[in-house]
């Protein structure tokens, strides 16, 4: 029977992901309107006319679109193996079948986000909003991957293509 419960240890990895998710919307909602407001703050502060125009556009749409996807990565996946490594030390999940999870549920929406680019925006659409919408997609990619391969790292997987992948 124990080896049966060892092969069953990603269970409660995927239980908590899911338990996770609106708490992690939860810290999205409030690190968007953090990250506006941040951002609000320093275009007031701008000598050099850069946050009123394109630029500041672009900047804006990186940061905030890849601090909320890191933000909602992080409370997903991060924060329930943080709690099971700081109070359930001897119980040992196998996260890996979790990260994928959260890997597919970002990369299909991203993925989403790509398809409603290619064919439905991108003949309607002027330049300045074409390179929004790639910069955006550029943030919200590269927020979520830092998170996964964050949570690779954290999650001390023993698999040899994880390992090779991180370069441990």
């Amino acid at each position: 029977m124990n080896n049966f419960t060892k092969k069953l240890n990603f269970l409660p990895g995927i239980i908590l992901i899911i338990i996770f998710i609106t708490p992690a919307l939860v810290a999205k909602n409030i690190a968007k309107w953090l990250l506006h407001l941040i951002n609000n703050f320093f275009a007031y502060f701008d000598y050099y006319g850069v946050s009123g125009g394109y630029l500041g556009m672009f900047y804006e749409k990186l940061v905030v679109e890849g601090g909320v996807a890191a933000t909602y990565c992080a409370g997903m996946i991060l924060l329930p193996m943080y709690l099971n490594k700081r109070f359930f030390k001897k119980f040992y999940i196998n996260w890996l079948p979790g990260i994928i999870l959260v890997f597919l549920f970002f990369t299909i929406t991203a993925l989403y986000v790509v398809y409603i680019f290619l064919f439905k925006v991108i003949g309607n659409a002027d330049w300045i909003d074409t390179l929004s919408y790639i910069v955006g997609f550029i943030g919200y990619t590269a927020g979520y991957l830092s998170i996964i391969f964050t949570s690779l790292t954290y999650s001390e997987t023993t698999n040899k293509f994880i390992r090779k992948l991180l370069g441990s």
